[in-house]
């Protein structure tokens, strides 16, 4: 979704496997300390094993030492540019240092040496969905699934990756299994809405976005008015936002609901205006609040209103609505009432 709850991706550690919920996740790119790093280094022996590097690499990756730790995974590979296990946690360490090309290109490196090494496709397909390459994503699942079909971290992003790829009906599926393997979670749940709604399947869709409607993340069922908009349920879109509102006062759920009032039928023009109110109350300067409560004024001919509204947001200087407020401050202009308005107050 937008940013949707899918968007913080999995990552997970060649020694530990670590499963993660939809939720947000922190990237867990090594292994949790086991034993504290020796003072003596085996790096600095020159007669040390690639294998003896990678171990002390991974306790200095534990420590986030990830400098340490690449030089040493350099070393290693330097002596078995073969060894996946190297190749992997230099990855680690390059994503610790920000260097996310280069991490890629070492878990693709440990992928095809070994590709029953399901951790690497696990953070690669992570990496490249959150650099959006959600084709290349899908290559590394599909690597990974063979090997373990059931891996349920590359069945999540396998499901990310069809979904941000446009390939809706193998997301819905995607999507629809892990439902049936995770049970009632919400994340899933939004975004098999989100794919069902982009399908245009309006019924399957709509099912789904009311069992989300008894949730008590306040930001999700905000963010569920534009999706159900888009199906033409405004009541629903209202009914989400009324409960958004009750967990949590926000002016940005007061202009949505606002706006999803203004296609239920039948038309209730007071309770609009009291929305944008509400947003105002909260936030005075809250500029959509003001171009969309001098637009509903300006619908119901209320000119002097409007234009008092309008030019709030010209004032504003916000670059989203300044030109579409002074377009319609043209408008108010040219309205017959308010030149007879003006007209008598000369």
């Amino acid at each position: 979704m937008k940013k949707s709850h899918l968007e913080k991706l999995v990552y997970t550690s060649l020694a530990l496997g670590i499963a993660s919920g939809c939720g947000p996740a922190k990237p867990a790119a090594a292994p949790k300390t086991i034993a504290p790093i020796n003072a003596e280094r085996p790096a600095r022996d020159e007669n040390v094993s690639p294998a003896q590097r990678v171990e002390t690499a991974i306790k200095l990756i534990q420590t986030k030492t990830y400098a340490e730790a690449k030089k040493l995974l350099e070393k290693a590979l330097a002596d078995d540019e073969r060894n996946s296990k190297a190749h992997f946690y230099l990855a680690v360490a390059h994503e610790g240092l920000d260097d996310k090309d280069s991490a890629a290109v070492h878990y693709r490196k440990a992928l095809e040496l070994d590709p029953k090494l399901t951790e690497a496709a696990e953070n690669l397909s992570a990496l490249l969905l959150d650099n959006k390459d959600y084709e290349g994503a899908l290559l590394a699942v599909n690597i990974g699934l063979k090997t373990d079909p059931k891996n349920f971290n590359l069945l999540r992003n396998r499901a990310i990756a069809e979904q941000g790829a446009g390939k809706l009906d193998d997301a819905a599926k995607s999507y629809s299994e892990l439902l049936a393997l995770k049970g009632e979670d919400e994340g899933f749940r939004y975004a098999y809405a989100e794919v069902l709604t982009g399908l245009g399947q309006k019924d399957k869709a709509l099912l789904e976005w009311d069992k989300l409607l008894q949730s008590k993340n306040a930001d999700m069922l905000a963010a569920m008015s534009k999706p159900l908009a888009k199906l033409e349920a405004y009541d629903k879109c209202v009914g989400a936002l009324d409960k958004a509102l009750e967990l949590k006062k926000d002016p940005e759920f007061y202009v949505r609901r606002g706006l999803c009032r203004q296609k239920v039928t039948p038309f209730d023009a007071k309770a609009e205006l009291a929305d944008y109110n509400g947003a105002l109350a909260i936030k005075a300067d809250y500029t959509p609040a003001h171009y969309y409560l001098g637009m509903a004024h300006f619908k119901n001919k209320q000119f002097k209103e409007a234009q008092t509204e309008l030019e709030k947001v010209v004032a504003s200087g916000d670059p989203k609505f300044v030109d579409r407020a002074k377009k319609q401050l043209e408008a108010v202009a040219a309205a017959p009432a308010a030149k007879k308005g003006s007209k008598k107050s000369k």
